[in-house]
């Protein structure tokens, strides 16, 4: 390299390096840029091509992401895809600019995704866009999502006319913060179209735009909420110290009232006390018998404009027992563990496939039991992939500052490809592949666990129940319940039943093996692995021998999940 061409490059490098660098670090990488991108180092070079391409010198930036791609970086193959997308340097070309970045996405760079499905559309190769395009937003490519939900909403460029996926992929562009999708999702639950009615969450759409400025959703939110009934709780405590409590409701409505309901535990109430008077158009006065710890209480009111729902949580705080005399702790329960923290989700309400009953039984029962045995309790029932995710992010955060880390979940688990995922109530899955992006994985949980620190990582998943979607896989799926998977060190993780099978939902209000958990978990001084021993024996017994739970640990020390021995 010359010498005046080495000193164009070090102006042109430090004027792009100080934008973020201090000046006197500046010279000295911008030397050493050069030198490692002389030297044949392939990033370094698509580093001084991408110099060159921001400074829009194109002809040396080709120069230098050739030179990169020859060496197969992945960076320098997309880089020249974008060249020849763009035509920027060269002769624009959508045919070499997809042949680069098929190469790159071979790389295993993904990201090119997009680029690929703008390009094939180019060139009117509309399956191939397609395929591309939806790869893009499963990755979370927010213009991509939106492409898709307006295609199948459409039936254009390839995309056959699908209520469904559009609603699926508009909600999806909602949630990330899209506010025409917002308006548009509401527009969909309003009418029904690719999903149930639903007026509560149609209005909440529409004030997400609307808080935004868009205009169509503030329109939208007036006429609705002049229409709908509306609910206002008259007498609903948060916490109570009784077993059962007074509900009261107010409705209001400008047409006729067809039907209305309270439902708490999942538990339907009709037949209730309806009073027309006192400024409401009608008044529901119930008392309902509560679950220790946290129940759901929902209100259900539907006229003419569809159905409005209310939804909060009661606690009823049960009076521990008072044993007499008070016991006295013998000297061999002690473990090795203080702060104990669990994360329990329980998905029961699937948009797609199979509903289930009693997860979220399972996960409120469990989270309360473990509430009552000191863990501090996070719960999620029927989440959404972003809310369990989330959920699972904030619990690796929180597990840093504990001893013992917890994570429980009931609902529907697929294994593919030796991997395991979990469900959350929003999956819809047309094949296989799609796991990877609309699931979560249950090693994003061990991840999070093994980076916390912890000393004792419990998992424990009731979620062994058959795959709702099989069918309409290929026929080489192989889904069937859970694969084994190895405990990384000090972690245990229990299964309802066997690598392979498949385990029941149950009859009750809860499952074999939730139950079995459940029962262990009143019994004082059992310590962890004979605890799961117990959930064995009598899942076994009580499914006559169908089912056998299953437990993978690398644990040490001594931990008892009840530590009350008389």
């Amino acid at each position: 390299m010359s010498i005046s061409l080495i000193n164009r490059l070090n102006i042109r490098i430090i004027l792009f390096l100080c934008l973020t660098l201090n000046v006197t670090s500046v010279i000295a990488q911008s030397k050493d840029l050069i030198k490692r991108a002389n030297k044949g180092e392939a990033e370094a070079q698509f580093r001084l091509g991408k110099i060159y391409y921001d400074s829009k010198d194109y002809t040396q930036a080709l120069h230098w992401f050739t030179k990169s791609a020859e060496q197969g970086n992945y960076n320098g193959l997309s880089a020249m895809g974008t060249l020849y997308r763009n035509g920027h340097g060269v002769t624009q070309d959508f045919n070499k600019a997809i042949v680069f970045f098929i190469k790159a996405y071979n790389k295993g760079n993904e990201k090119v995704a997009s680029s690929l499905a703008h390009c094939y559309l180019r060139i009117r190769e509309f399956k191939q866009s397609k395929y591309w395009a939806i790869k893009a937003a499963e990755q979370g490519n927010i213009d991509q999502i939106i492409w898709v939900a307006n295609s199948y909403s459409l039936g254009t460029t390839g995309f056959e006319k699908d209520s469904v996926q559009a609603a699926y992929w508009t909600l999806k562009a909602a949630e990330k913060g899209d506010i025409g999708s917002q308006d548009r999702i509401a527009d969909y639950y309003k009418i029904g179209y690719g999903l149930d009615k639903d007026i509560s969450k149609a209005l909440y759409w529409y004030q997400k735009a609307a808080d935004q400025g868009n205009v169509h959703a503030q329109e939208r939110l007036f006429e609705l909420r002049s229409q709908i009934a509306t609910i206002d709780w008259l007498l609903a405590q948060d916490t109570v110290t009784e077993p059962s409590c007074e509900i009261s409701v107010g409705i209001k409505s400008n047409s006729q009232i067809s039907n209305a309901e309270i439902i708490v535990n999942g538990q339907t109430f009709r037949g209730i006390n309806a009073v027309q008077n006192d400024g409401y158009d009608m008044k529901l006065n119930k008392s309902v018998n509560l679950q220790p710890g946290q129940n759901i209480v929902k209100v259900n009111v539907t006229n003419t404009a569809g159905t409005t729902t209310l939804e909060k949580y009661i606690t009823y705080n049960a009076p521990q027992p008072q044993p007499n005399p008070v016991p006295v702790i013998t000297p061999d329960i002690k473990d090795d563990y203080g702060k104990r923290l669990a994360l329990i989700i329980g998905n029961s309400n699937y948009a797609a496939g199979q509903m289930l009953k009693n997860p979220t039984n399972d996960a409120i029962d469990i989270a309360n039991k473990l509430e009552s045995l000191g863990f501090d309790v996070m719960l999620a029932v029927n989440a959404t992939h972003e809310q369990m995710d989330m959920k699972i992010e904030e619990f690796g955060t929180k597990a840093h500052q504990y001893d013992v880390a917890l994570f429980y979940y009931a609902g529907h688990g697929i294994q593919s490809k030796g991997t395991n995922y979990l469900l959350p109530v929003d999956a819809q899955l047309q094949s296989e592949e799609q796991l990877r992006y609309r699931c979560t994985p249950t090693n994003y949980v061990l991840d999070k666990l093994d980076a916390s620190g912890c000393k004792m990582k419990i998992v424990i998943l009731d979620a062994c129940r058959n795959n709702p979607f099989e069918r309409s896989w290929h026929r080489g799926a192989n889904s069937r319940g859970l694969s084994i998977m190895n405990a990384p060190r000090g972690t245990l993780i229990a299964y309802a039943t066997a690598p392979g099978d498949v385990a029941n939902d149950g009859e009750g209000r809860n499952s074999p093996y939730t139950e079995a958990i459940l029962t262990m978990l009143d019994k004082p001084g059992v310590k962890l692995l004979d605890f799961f021993q117990g959930v064995t024996e009598q899942v076994i017994e009580t499914t006559n021998t169908m089912q056998y739970p299953w437990t993978s640990q690398s644990i040490t020390g001594t931990f008892y999940f009840n530590k009350n021995k008389q």
